[in-house]
């Protein structure tokens, strides 16, 4: 377990991230599985944790914790070690294997932990199958409850469940990045920021570039442009283009009819 007392905040603010990651709310981070959301993920951590910006934005640091509910502790280390990051420098919950927790003991192993912001690997893993629209709906309606100052968590608690999106072909996808979560649309109605990593090239399976959409539910949508390093950590620079939400309507109705007619939405 690190030592996290350096540069966190000792008094409680409005983001983890200023603007698009608000305290004490439920946020998405989506991909499929070979996007390098993970990669991602122990990357900016570590500057975020030092306070130093991420994407170019403003680092707000509280105790943290990373659950590893989709692998091992073990993986997970290997996975830093490859990454050149000392593992002990992540505090993590292990929640896979022998180690699986039920969403209760997952809640309560957080709250031992005294963690103000939680990175949940494998999210959708707690929702009640088959994970119908109300299915998610009230899962993030309970998870929404946990972020709330309570006894278990004095100083709130901010969620980033980390969760799947399908791979689709460039003309299947919606046009509205925050409707790119595997699953019913009620991920994306029902949590606050969605980030979302996708290839720049859909179709090129070694293509290393990577597109982060940060698409925060009320404030300005972003796009910003990244790659692998030699050492395998995904980083993305500053250069961002904003998203005009007026573009995505009418794309992303006529790609749901297409869905329903094929009875895949719920």
């Amino acid at each position: 377990m690190t030592d996290q007392s350096d540069p966190i905040q000792d008094s409680p603010t409005q983001f983890i991230i200023e603007p698009f990651l608000p305290t004490q709310e439920v946020h998405l981070l989506a991909g499929t599985s070979d996007a390098g959301k993970t990669r991602w993920l122990f990357s900016w951590l570590l500057e975020w944790q030092q306070g130093n910006a991420v994407v170019g934005c403003k680092s707000y640091p509280v105790p943290w914790v990373y659950v590893a509910g989709d692998r091992t502790e073990r993986t997970a280390n290997r996975t830093l070690l490859d990454m050149g990051i000392d593992p002990e420098k992540v505090p993590i919950i292990p929640a896979f294997g022998k180690d699986r927790k039920t969403k209760r003991q997952l809640m309560e192993a957080i709250a031992k932990s005294g963690a103000r912001f939680a990175v949940i690997e494998a999210f959708q893993r707690y929702i009640e199958p088959p994970g119908l629209s109300y299915q998610v709906t009230a899962f993030l309606d309970e998870m929404s409850c946990y972020t709330e100052v309570s006894k278990d968590f004095p100083e709130g608690l901010t969620i980033l469940g980390v969760v799947e999106s399908p791979k689709l072909k460039p003309q299947e996808r919606y046009q509205d990045a925050r409707q790119r979560v595997s699953g019913v649309s009620a991920w994306g109605y029902y949590s606050s920021t969605v980030l979302l990593i996708e290839r720049k090239d859909p179709t090129a399976a070694d293509d290393p570039r990577r597109i982060l959409y940060v698409c925060p539910k009320a404030g300005r949508r972003m796009e910003i442009e990244g790659s692998f390093s030699e050492n395998g950590i995904l980083n993305f620079n500053r250069k961002t283009t904003e998203i005009d939400l007026s573009k995505i309507a009418s794309k992303s109705f006529s790609f749901s009819e297409r869905c329903i007619r094929k009875g895949r939405v719920q």
